[in-house]
């Protein structure tokens, strides 16, 4: 098995696409890897997650390490893809995030509990472990005391939101970093070093999926109709928010747009295909 990697610069990561063998710069991978499942890349680093031929899962990565974002062990650079070591304890491995300067992989133990690890930057408490020390290893950490799943993990800059379900099959929803502009959904503007809870809006009884852009959040849910509804928090400079610029400048909890309306739909592949041709519009505030 290999990959294709085109190469759009020097100092871009790499463009990573599963091919055929005869296409441009295939690489191999370790010998290890039977299939690979998932590909996630950051700003100068790309991680692959696979399992081999005992369906025991795999992850490499290649790329910049000055951060210890490849979960090598050290901090030397990767022209390759290079076998990192996931947690002992985590059996299964279900998600893998990386966006910009930090890692995040997701799976459960052997008894079914959700493992979280993480590794890379850690400037301002987005690996989730309590400090603020980069780490070059995937270190599994503290998860909310009532989060029985973990279902989906989004990366920003320098935070991480996690959403996972409580034993009565609620949506919970944590998050660590920075939180300069509020983009946590903690009701301030404090920095958090471990996964705190926040507050859903009340008209959100699911959660389909979260995404965390550079210095906010979204999350995209249902309310009881099974309408879809968007629930957003953090910096609004450019109107990311949903919101006019002027009227807003940032949000520090996570608040539902009016401005965005979508008809009822029964599935997620409606609900994406909805929101990726619905725009923005202003909106007035109570």
């Amino acid at each position: 098995m290999s990959l294709q990697l085109h190469k759009i610069n020097s100092k871009a990561p790499l463009e990573t696409t599963i091919e055929d063998r005869d296409c441009q710069l295939p690489i191999p991978l370790p010998d290890t890897f039977k299939t690979v499942t998932k590909i996630s890349s950051g700003v100068w680093h790309t991680v692959i997650a696979g399992y081999d031929q005992h369906n025991r899962p795999q992850i490499a990565t290649f790329g910049k390490n000055c951060d210890g974002q490849l979960g090598t062990g050290d901090w030397e650079n990767r022209d390759t893809p290079t076998q990192a070591k996931l947690p002992p304890e985590m059996h299964t491995l279900h998600t893998i995030q990386t966006r910009f300067f930090h890692t995040i992989a997701t799976g459960l133990d052997k008894n079914g509990y959700p493992i979280v690890a993480s590794c890379g930057y850690n400037s301002d408490g987005q690996l989730g472990c309590g400090d603020k020390d980069n780490k070059n290893a995937l270190i599994p950490i503290k998860l909310p005391e009532n989060m029985k799943s973990v279902e989906m993990v989004a990366t920003g800059v320098k935070h991480t939101v996690i959403v996972g379900k409580d034993i009565n099959n609620k949506p919970m929803v944590a998050t660590c970093g920075h939180n300069g502009y509020g983009q946590l959904g903690t009701g301030d503007e404090e920095n958090r070093l471990y996964l705190t809870l926040i507050g859903i809006p009340e008209d959100i009884t699911t959660v389909d999926y979260i995404e965390a852009g550079t210095y906010h959040t979204v999350i995209c849910g249902r309310n009881m109709k099974n309408q879809p509804t968007l629930a957003l928090c953090g910096c609004n400079s450019d109107g990311e928010l949903g919101l006019a610029p002027q009227k807003i400048t940032q949000k520090s909890s996570l608040m539902t747009n009016p401005a965005l309306f979508f008809p009822p739909r029964q599935d997620r592949n409606a609900i994406n295909n909805m929101m990726k041709i619905s725009t923005f519009s202003p909106c007035n505030l109570l």
